[in-house]
C-alpha cells in the first residue's frame, strides 16, 4: 500500500500560492503573445480603412462656410475609404433639422452632403441636448442622423487612429 504524504496547512498555502503564481505568469506570456502577434500582424493594414477622421461641427447657420467646411471634409474623408463620424452640437443642430438647408458658394447644399454621408456609411450624429436649447426635437431631424451619447462618441474614439476636425 502506497504511503500518504500529509502536508500542513502551511505548506499548502505556500503551493496554493506558489501555482497562482506559475498560473498568473503564464497567463500574461500568452495574452502578450496573442497581443504581440495581433499587432504584427496587422502593423502593415494600418491603411485607409483603418483611419478614422471625427468632424466635430458647433459653427451656426450665421457660418455657412464653416458648416460647409465640415461637412464637405467629412464627405471627402469618407469617400477616401475613411471611417467617419460627423456630430453637430451647439449652434450646429439647425443643420441636423429636416426643415432646414444651407446654401453656399459652390458646395452642394448642407441636406445634400448630410444625406451623401448618410448614405456613404458615415456616422451622423446630433447632441439632443443643444438640439432641445435650440428649439429642435429629435423626430424633426435628417432621417438617418442619430442621437450623440458619449458611449456611440468613446467607443468611435477608443479603437483609436482617429484624426480631428472641429469646424
Amino acid at each position: 500500500m502506497p504511503n500518504k504524504i500529509q502536508f500542513s496547512q502551511k505548506q499548502i498555502a505556500i503551493m496554493t500560492i506558489g501555482l497562482s503564481f506559475i498560473l498568473a505568469l503564464v497567463t500574461s506570456l500568452v495574452v502578450a503573445n496573442m497581443v504581440h502577434s495581433s499587432q504584427t500582424n496587422s502593423s502593415h493594414e494600418m491603411t485607409k480603412s483603418s483611419q478614422k477622421l471625427m468632424v466635430h461641427i458647433s459653427s451656426g447657420v450665421d457660418e455657412p462656410h464653416a458648416i460647409m467646411m465640415g461637412l464637405n471634409k467629412a464627405l471627402k474623408a469618407r469617400e477616401a475609404g475613411l471611417d467617419v463620424f460627423v456630430y453637430a452640437d451647439v449652434k450646429a443642430t439647425d443643420i441636423m433639422l429636416a426643415k432646414t438647408d444651407i446654401a453656399f458658394a459652390d458646395f452642394p447644399s448642407s441636406q445634400k452632403l448630410v444625406n451623401q454621408l448618410i448614405d456613404s456609411g458615415a456616422q451622423v450624429y446630433v447632441c439632443p441636448h443643444c438640439l432641445m436649447v435650440n428649439g429642435g426635437k429629435m423626430n424633426e431631424v435628417i432621417p438617418g442622423v442619430r442621437e450623440l451619447t458619449m458611449d456611440n462618441m468613446i467607443s468611435f474614439m477608443n479603437e483609436g487612429g482617429v484624426t480631428a476636425l472641429d469646424y
